[in-house]
This record gives structure tokens, C-alpha cells and sequence, in this order.
């Protein structure tokens, strides 16, 4: 995919603005700041449970921050509830959680099981950051990594991140350059369809999974099971550049709601 040149307008990236989606960014902004600031009022009690057991069981900040990408682009710092033992981030930057990841601490390996690592975004939704539902935000740096082997993935900074998103509900966490080539086939299409009705039942989804029902069955319930099957992308680089790049970013790309 070409690359453009950053400037004021469009951010680090490149993404170019829609002039057209600003008023409706605008209504659907207040509404997400308003769910997500009566949202976070009902979720302060299990966010001081849960701080309090972070903190019981593991030395370190209750709170992790990473830098991602937002509307545009523009950068701001997303939050978690830290689920990694403190400096995990440092021992193998920018990859990928393996599955049984040794830093993964026990009450983080619960947390993540149940999504509810990902409540303090809330935080984030009420700031003007990020929204309830849309693609999962990325760092700048596997972005810049992705960005030549994936044709259209600055698309999916057309709209805000969010907390829950369709790839999320119906892929696993990423594995390689493959699965977020997967991930992003589901992002355009929530680009291209999404409406309230179709926000609603995701963010039910969400609340349904925390609740403790298994994710596959609720997003039949809810009609947001989704097969995979993208066409494959024309190739801008020689294969053997792309396989060694492919693997580079497998073993150096950040993650995503994995992290810490």
C-alpha cells in the first residue's frame, strides 16, 4: 500500500480524515462518553476488587499504559489493569503473548480470560479516546510494521477504537501477520455496517462474556458470528521480503488487548 506522508491533518500515520463522518463522530461521541461515564460509576466497586487483588499479588503499578492509535491516527495512552508481572513489557518488547505466557501473572490470567482487564478503558471512552465498540486500537509501532504487508490497514483508523470489537468477538488473540489480515477483513466490515442495533448487541456481548457465558454461543445468540474467508491480497513485495517481514513482525509486533 502506498505510503503517505504524516501531517497535521491526518496524524502519525497517514489516515486521511473523512470529512464526513465528523458530525456523526460528534453525536456518537457524547453518547459513548455518557454510557461510558454511567458505566464507570456502576463498574468502581469491582475495579477497587480487582486493584486491591493486583495489588495483593503481585509487586507493581495496578495499572498498565501503552501508547496506541486512535481517530486518525492521533496517539493517547490506553489503559489496563496490569495482568503481566511489572517490566514484562521490557523482557520481550513488542511481541506477542504466547499461550501459558510465563509473565502472565495468576489473577491477570483471570482477568483476561473474563475481559475485565479491559474495564479502565472506560476511562479512555469518557476522555473522547476511544468508543465503547470498534476496531481494537493498535501501538504506532506494529502498525508501521503491518502497514506494507497489509493493503488498506490505515482503513481501520477511520472511526474510533473501541473497547469490543467484531474481530475480537469472533477471532482469537494474534498469532502472525495472518491472523490480523483476518482481523482486518472484520474491522472494514464493522466500518461498512455498523449501526446502534449493531453496537448494542456487541456491547451485550461484551457484558454477557463477563457475566461468565461462552463467547460462542452468545455471538450466535446476538447474530455476530462471522466466517472468515477474505480474498487474498495482491502482493506488493516479492514473497521472500514478505515472509522475512512476516516474521520479523511475529516476533517484534506489540500486542493487542493481550498486553500486560
Amino acid at each position: 500500500m502506498p505510503q503517505r506522508s504524516p501531517s497535521p491533518r491526518t496524524g502519525s500515520t497517514g489516515a486521511r480524515p473523512d470529512p464526513g463522518s465528523r458530525s456523526t463522530c460528534g453525536s456518537r461521541l457524547v453518547a459513548n462518553r455518557a454510557a461510558a461515564l454511567l458505566l464507570l460509576v456502576v463498574a468502581t466497586p469491582v475495579l477497587a476488587l480487582l486493584s486491591l487483588l493486583i495489588r495483593l499479588t503481585s509487586p507493581g503499578p495496578v495499572l498498565f499504559r501503552q501508547v496506541r492509535l486512535g481517530l486518525h491516527g492521533q496517539r493517547f495512552a490506553m489503559l489496563k489493569l496490569r495482568t503481566m508481572i511489572d517490566g514484562a513489557e521490557s523482557m520481550q518488547p513488542h511481541s506477542w503473548t504466547q499461550k501459558n505466557d510465563p509473565r502472565i501473572t495468576p489473577v491477570g490470567a483471570i482477568l483476561r480470560r473474563w475481559h475485565l482487564d479491559e474495564l479502565p478503558q472506560l476511562i479512555n471512552v469518557v476522555r473522547g479516546e476511544m468508543a465503547l465498540v470498534g476496531p481494537r486500537p493498535e501501538t504506532p509501532e506494529i502498525a508501521a510494521r503491518l502497514r506494507p504487508l497489509i493493503p488498506d490497514y490505515d482503513r481501520r483508523l477511520e472511526v474510533m477504537p473501541g473497547i469490543v470489537g467484531l474481530a475480537q468477538i469472533n477471532l482469537p488473540a494474534d498469532s502472525g501477520v495472518e491472523s490480523v489480515r483476518k482481523k482486518l477483513h472484520l474491522d472494514l466490515e464493522y466500518i461498512r455496517t455498523a449501526t446502534p442495533w449493531l453496537d448494542l448487541r456487541m456491547l451485550a456481548w461484551s457484558c454477557l462474556r463477563i457475566a461468565g457465558l461462552p463467547s460462542a454461543p452468545t455471538s450466535r445468540w446476538l447474530a455476530l458470528d462471522r466466517t472468515v474467508e477474505p480474498d487474498q491480497p495482491r502482493r506488493t513485495r516479492p514473497e521472500h521480503v514478505v515472509a522475512r517481514q512476516s516474521v520479523a513482525t511475529a516476533s517484534e509486533a506489540p500486542q493487542h488487548t493481550t498486553t500486560a
